[in-house]
């Protein structure tokens, strides 16, 4: 099948344009013709092979051979097997084997001292420590007076003894306990008994409260002598 095709140039002079048997058009015009000629030598066959970008929006040098080489050699590689830390936030000696050595030291005494699942402890191999507090020292009180001594706390006490003299041998001393060492109460686990000779001791028991005092009434018919101490082992 065959087609004629009729163009029209600029000079509006109408011309028959071809197809050959190889696609090609041709026009049966000198000036047309001349114009595609013209345009014919202008166009570049394109290599899609070999694209070279002249110019772009990346600095100077920065695609060329040289700046990967030069970043190359600024890559050192990294030997996975052997990490060394030159520096670090740890403390100084922080990560070395000598600490190691004394923390295990440490680990190993602390586990000698475990006994199946318990922990045993010691007070150091030496007597609990006494501290001795004077409530009263020869201190004088009139007949119908009433003697309140100083307080003590017994806050970490393992035993607690109190022990003094009074010349009244049938006179009446009280221990009283407190929690907060201003409100007091009569201790009626505990009481004080003064001998013959005006000697009196008693080691307490149970005692729960945190502060402890004594209190003497003197109801003799005369006055009376009174010395006091408080000893506490913790």
């Amino acid at each position: 099948m065959s087609f004629e095709i009729i163009g029209q140039n600029a000079s509006n002079v109408v011309s028959n344009v071809y197809v050959d048997t190889s696609h090609n058009v041709a026009v049966k015009d000198s000036a047309l013709n001349t114009t595609l000629t013209t345009l014919n030598g202008k166009v570049t066959a394109c290599d899609t092979g070999a694209v070279v970008v002249a110019s772009s929006g990346l600095p100077t040098g920065a695609a060329t051979e040289a700046s990967l080489a030069a970043l190359s050699g600024n890559v050192t590689a990294c030997d996975t097997g052997a990490v060394v830390v030159s520096s670090s936030a740890l403390p100084a000696g922080g990560a070395t084997s000598a600490l190691q050595t004394s923390g295990n030291a440490d680990l190993t005494t602390l586990a000698g001292c475990v006994v199946g699942t318990t922990l045993t402890v010691s007070s150091g191999g030496g007597a609990l420590a006494s501290t001795n507090t004077v409530l009263a020292n020869g201190v004088s009180v009139s007949d119908g007076a009433t003697e309140t001594s100083a307080s003590v706390d017994a806050n970490t006490a393992q035993a607690v003894q109190v022990f003094g003299s009074l010349t009244d041998s049938s006179g009446n001393i009280r221990i009283q306990i407190s929690a907060d060492n201003s409100n007091w109460f009569d201790d009626s686990e505990n009481s004080i008994y003064v001998d013959t000779l005006g000697f009196f001791a008693r080691n307490l028991k149970m005692v729960g409260a945190r502060y402890i005092r004594l209190i003497y009434s003197n109801s003799s018919g005369s006055s009376a002598t009174y010395s006091a101490n408080c000893s506490i082992k913790a």
